[in-house]
């Protein structure tokens, strides 16, 4: 999975942890991924692909990153 955000990971993937152990009726794509293919994510295998403090850019760079994936959740 590939997504821009300008929080610490670490806030970020405690948000996705949190959602998935909720009861939320808005879903993240992480959440729906987990709770439909019944399997867990590599959290300490997260990585930073970029670094980028323009928004816009960081929005090009996202999505060059999802383009070159060959098998992901975007």
């Amino acid at each position: 999975y590939v997504g821009q955000t300008k929080r610490l990971v670490k806030t970020r993937i405690a948000e996705h942890r949190n959602q998935i152990n909720s009861c939320t009726q808005k879903n993240s794509v992480i959440t729906e991924h987990r709770l439909q293919h019944k399997h867990d994510f590599d959290w300490e295998g997260v990585q930073i692909l970029d670094n980028e403090p323009c928004y816009f850019r960081r929005l090009t760079s996202e999505m060059l990153f999802i383009r070159r994936q060959t098998a992901g959740l975007n």
